[in-house]
Order: C-alpha cells, then sequence, then structure tokens
C-alpha cells in the first residue's frame, strides 16, 4: 500500500510540474496532449510498444546479421564510392536517472563489420609504397587518429564523395604506379571482412540531471564505407570516448565510466 501512495504522490508531482490540474477547479496550463508530449520527451512510454525516436544528425542504421543483408559475389578490384562517419544505437543499452542519483547498464551489438583496429593494421601496411620520407608522417597520422580509415583515405587520395586525386602522387615510390597499387591493396583488403561479424561490448554510468526520470541510450561511432558495386562494409570505432549518450528528445546525456570492448565473433 505505500508503494501505491508513493506511486500516486510521484505522478501528481509529475502532473504539477507539467501544468495539468491536480486539484478540483484548479485551471491547467496545458492540454493532455502537451502533457504526452512531456513525458514522451523525457522517455517515457505513452502507447504500447512505441519505442522513442532519438534525434541524433548522423545516426547510421546496422543491418543485424542474418536479417535479410546478402553480399554479392567477392571480387578482388573494389572501388570506394563513398565514406561518412557517424553514430549507431546499440538496442537495450539505455539507462534512466533522476538528479542526485545514477544507473549502471551494459549492453552489446552484434553487428556485421569489422574494429578500427584492424582497418588500422591493414593501413600500416601500405607505407611500403611510400617514400622514405614520407613513411614516418603516415605511421603517426594512422596510428593516432580514432578511425583507422579516417587518414589513409587522404594518403590514398580517395575524397568522401568518392573522388579519386593524384594529388599524393609525389610522396610514392613510383609516383602513379605505387599509389594505384597501395589504393588497390588497401581496398581490396575488405573483400576478406564484409561478411565478418563483431560483437561490440559497451557499458556507462548516466548520471541524472532532473527530478523527472530521464532516459539516455548509447550509440557507438561507426564509419560506413560503400563500394561501386553496392557492397557496404561498416567498421566500429574501438574506443569508448568516442561513444555518444543521447536523450528521447535530441540531448547530450550525462555518462561517464564508458567503456567498449570489440570481439570477433567469427
Amino acid at each position: 500500500m505505500k508503494a501505491i501512495n508513493l506511486s500516486i504522490i510521484f505522478l501528481m508531482l509529475v502532473l504539477s510540474a507539467t501544468g495539468f490540474p491536480t486539484s478540483p477547479g484548479e485551471q491547467g496550463g496545458h492540454s493532455i496532449s502537451k502533457f504526452l508530449a512531456t513525458l514522451s520527451a523525457r522517455g517515457f512510454p505513452t502507447s504500447p510498444g512505441v519505442e522513442p525516436v532519438y534525434p541524433i544528425s548522423n545516426e547510421i542504421k546496422i543491418v543485424a546479421p542474418g536479417s535479410g543483408f546478402r553480399p554479392a559475389p567477392l571480387k578482388q578490384n573494389m572501388t570506394v564510392k563513398s565514406y561518412k562517419y557517424g553514430h549507431a544505437r546499440v538496442a537495450r543499452a539505455c539507462a534512466t536517472a533522476t538528479i542526485g542519483g545514477s544507473a549502471h547498464i551494459q549492453g552489446s551489438l552484434i553487428m556485421t563489420g569489422v574494429s578500427s583496429t584492424s582497418v588500422q593494421k591493414r593501413a600500416l601496411k601500405i607505407s611500403e609504397y611510400l617514400k622514405t620520407e614520407h613513411k614516418e608522417e603516415f605511421k603517426r597520422e594512422v596510428t593516432n587518429v580514432r578511425f583507422g580509415g579516417s587518414a589513409v583515405w587522404k594518403w590514398l587520395g580517395i575524397s568522401a564523395s568518392g573522388k579519386y586525386s593524384n594529388e599524393v602522387i609525389d610522396k610514392y615510390q613510383f609516383g602513379e604506379r605505387s599509389l594505384k597499387a597501395a589504393r588497390e591493396e588497401f581496398t581490396s583488403s575488405f573483400d576478406q571482412t564484409l561478411k565478418k561479424q563483431i560483437e561490440v561490448q559497451i557499458s556507462f554510468t548516466a548520471e541524472g540531471r532532473t527530478p523527472f526520470p530521464t532516459k539516455v541510450c548509447s550509440f557507438i561511432q561507426v564509419e560506413e564505407i560503400k563500394f561501386t558495386d553496392s557492397r557496404i562494409q561498416h567498421v566500429a570505432t574501438n574506443d569508448a570516448g568516442t561513444m555518444e549518450c543521447v536523450t528521447p528528445d535530441g540531448q547530450a546525456g550525462d555518462c561517464k565510466n564508458k567503456k567498449l570492448v570489440i570481439i570477433n565473433v567469427d
């Protein structure tokens, strides 16, 4: 009975804070639709089975293994059509907390893709095509970025829109021949990983900011590489610092103690 009374008191506080009438004759400042919208924005479900929309501008949708994704037949020559960076939501990795409190959550995402660490290792192999005076700079840039591919694309002269340029040709031992060989070696390496699966394991602690229970969900950073034959490679960033916590109304959540581990499933 005490638990029921506390629930009623809490609901009345929520109603009062949103302007909804809680006493006979009291004029409410908001309609019932406004009240429901307020609850929805704070992560409360207002319709059975309805999941809040998280308006993160650069969200990348991940296709779960076995859910219809069928790569095209393998080919050796792979031409990059485009690449971009964004975030993918970790399903059920959400926590709710009020001011003065915190909640710890763990979650995982199994996806078709590879880790940024593995891409970084492959990128380092193409340093053999560079002139000696550029090798150290190349290794320093590739190993210092959070994405294994973000620096190497510049060295290969490939833009985010898939434009191939020879502006970096003077950095290679034998000019265009070496640049072409480096591009083919790096891009064709994805040919062997398009069907690979990884599991991204994350955890974080959500800190409450308001008197109302606020829900935050975790997003991991992902690179999406599209090839001209319509195949796609997702690269998950192996760095907990790139994780994002977002509330249902699109605000940054207060998350601490972030941890992220990527393991190969097959």
